[in-house]
C-alpha cells in the first residue's frame, strides 16, 4: 500500500512551531506515490525552489500541491520543474513571488505549459523594486495559459514582509504601483 494524500493542519502558533525546520519536509520526498500534498500551517521554516524541484521529482503523479503556510520561499522559477515533471498537476497554491524568469527555462515546444491550472492564481509581493510587470505576465501566461487573474497572497502571513514595507515606503508605493500594471495586463489580455 503507498501513501497518496498527505495533509498537515496545525494553527495552533509560532511557539509550537519553533522545532521544525527544513529538515522535517525531507521525508515526504520518499513518497513518491503522493498525489496529493497539503500543508495548511502557521509556519514551515523555510521551504524554497530547490526542495519543490525535488518535489516535483519525487511526486511525478501529484495532483494537488497546497502549502498555505508562513515560510515559504517560492518564485514562479521554483514552479518550473513542477510544470515539466508533474503534468497531472491540477491545483496549484503555493504563492510564488512575483519576479519573473528567463522563459528559455521553458521547453520550447510549449509543452511544459499547465492547461489544467485556471482562473486566479494567488501571488505575494517580492521584496524587490525589480518588479516587471509585462515580463511577470509573460511568465506566468507561459506557465499557465489558462490563468486569467492573480491576487495578492494574504499580506498578514508574511510578517517580515509587513516590517520590510514600513522601513520602504516607497517600494511598497513602487511596488503597489507595478502590481495595478500587472493586473491591468491580466484584464486585457
Amino acid at each position: 500500500m503507498s501513501l497518496t494524500t498527505l495533509t498537515f493542519r496545525d494553527k495552533r502558533g509560532y511557539e509550537v512551531l519553533e522545532r521544525l525546520c527544513d529538515d522535517t519536509w525531507q521525508p515526504l520526498l520518499s513518497l513518491k506515490a503522493l498525489r496529493h500534498l497539503i500543508i495548511d500551517m502557521y509556519d514551515i521554516g523555510e521551504l524554497n525552489d530547490d526542495w519543490l524541484a525535488e518535489g516535483a521529482l519525487a511526486w511525478p503523479h501529484i495532483r494537488t500541491l497546497d502549502i498555505s503556510a508562513y515560510g515559504q520561499l517560492f518564485t514562479l522559477k521554483g514552479l518550473v520543474p513542477l510544470l515539466i515533471h508533474c503534468p497531472h498537476i491540477r491545483k496549484l497554491k503555493v504563492h510564488p513571488s512575483v519576479l519573473p524568469f528567463d522563459l528559455s527555462l521553458l521547453p520550447s515546444d510549449g509543452s511544459a505549459a499547465n492547461h489544467n491550472i485556471k482562473g486566479t492564481l494567488s501571488l505575494h509581493k517580492a521584496k524587490s523594486t525589480d518588479v516587471n510587470p509585462p515580463a511577470v505576465f509573460a511568465c506566468i501566461k507561459a506557465m499557465f495559459p489558462n490563468v486569467t487573474d492573480i491576487e495578492r497572497a494574504d499580506e498578514n502571513f508574511h510578517s517580515d514582509y509587513a516590517e520590510y514595507w514600513e522601513q520602504y515606503p516607497e517600494d511598497r508605493q513602487n511596488f503597489d504601483e507595478k502590481w495595478d500594471e500587472l493586473l491591468e495586463l491580466f484584464e486585457g489580455g
